[in-house]
């Protein structure tokens, strides 16, 4: 039996080097296509200005578009800076490899401006930057003055000046909506308040089915379904011997393996010790009340026994319906378990495609409807 983690390694090149391009950008005007519905909905991202990565540092807002971009931002919170120049009498260190090269370039091109202060040997590639120097380091000028009333703060170089006046006097506009319908909105400070306003202002919809959503990834999620069938969307197959699954997911196949594979079963019943590999066919199994554990009967209200304190409230619940008049039993059933139709108030999720009427109570079984029939 292979070991779990250098089977998931295997099965992800193997995928990444097979795996055709399928999913397109539902953009217009965008051609991009992509192997797997994960870096579709990455790329999406871009289109919908969505950093759902946010620093959770006291104070901080930042957002990105990728969990690796949170990741290098958050060294500067705990300044870890693993990249140094390498250059003799350099120490200077980095957040990233990328500003690393940038500081890299600074030795290579030549530096014409020397400084003649006695003792100093700093050299310059910009005339600009000598003169900041010898203010900042001998002279200890500061020729940049605030010019806001009532602030009497000076400054060594003009950059250090602006960035004063836009943090402490100046309202920056970060973030703009990137909804055509908001063109001239005067924008917001904060990544927060502009989520906030694409939540309220501009609810996520589908432009096939006009189905509208609650977050952008459940709807990136959901064109998916428009643009492949089933069986293109199964781009993730399962490697062991005789085995033909395949799934839309890695994950899903990650704990087809874990389960049917290598017997990881991690749910078990309380009452009668079976156990399972999914959770959902563990809630099944306390839903029907096939429990063959012996314990005391439980008696309702009308006198009759039952194995357990769920078969009391189902036939509670039944002679609820049966005295409300509303359909059948028999009825009942077959809407229940054979349509899904029906009972729109008790079963949240519907079928997205056009001209399927099918709800579910449970949102795998919506699922499982989905892959059966579109």
């Amino acid at each position: 039996m292979c070991h779990f983690n250098e089977l998931s390694i295997e099965i992800e090149s193997k995928n990444l080097r097979s795996a055709k391009k399928i999913f397109h950008c539902p953009y217009e005007e965008c051609g991009k296509k992509y192997s797997r519905p994960s870096l579709l909905e990455q790329h999406l991202r871009t289109h919908s200005n969505e950093r759902p990565f946010v620093c959770d540092y006291t104070g901080c807002s930042k957002a990105f578009y990728r969990k690796s971009h949170l990741k290098i931002h958050k060294r500067c919170h705990t300044n870890v800076k693993p990249f140094s120049c390498h250059y003799d009498g350099c120490d200077a260190q980095f957040y990233t490899q990328q500003h690393l090269e940038r500081h890299i370039e600074v030795h290579r091109k030549p530096k014409p401006y020397a400084c003649t202060w006695e003792g100093c040997d700093e050299c310059f590639s910009k005339h600009q930057q000598l003169r900041s120097h010898i203010s900042a380091c001998h002279t200890h000028l500061l020729p940049y003055p605030c010019t806001y009333q009532d602030c009497e703060l000076r400054f060594a170089t003009k950059q250090k000046l602006q960035n004063h006046v836009n943090r402490a006097h100046e309202k920056i506009i970060s973030y703009s909506c990137p909804h055509e319908s908001c063109v001239g909105h005067e924008g917001f400070e904060k990544w927060s308040q502009l989520q906030n306003h694409i939540r309220e202002a501009h609810v996520p919809s589908c432009s096939i089915c006009g189905r509208q959503f609650k977050t952008a990834a459940h709807l990136r999620h959901h064109v998916v379904l428009h643009q492949t069938t089933l069986e293109e969307r199964k781009t993730y197959h399962c490697p062991m011997e005789g085995c033909k699954k395949s799934f839309t997911r890695s994950s899903a196949l990650k704990k087809h393996i874990s389960v049917i594979h290598e017997g990881n079963m991690a749910f078990h019943c309380d009452s009668c010790g079976t156990k399972f590999g999914y959770k959902h066919m563990l809630q099944r199994h306390l839903e029907r009340g096939t429990c063959k554990k012996a314990h005391k009967p439980y008696i309702n209200e009308c006198g009759i026994k039952h194995d357990g304190i769920e078969g009391v409230a189902i036939h509670d619940q039944k002679e609820k319906e049966l005295s409300s008049n509303l359909v059948s039993d028999v009825a009942k059933k077959i809407i229940n378990e054979v349509t899904g139709h029906g009972y729109k108030e008790a079963r949240e999720y519907s079928c997205s495609f056009p001209e399927c009427n099918y709800r579910f109570k449970r949102l795998y079984d919506m699922h499982r409807h989905l892959n059966s029939h579109h």
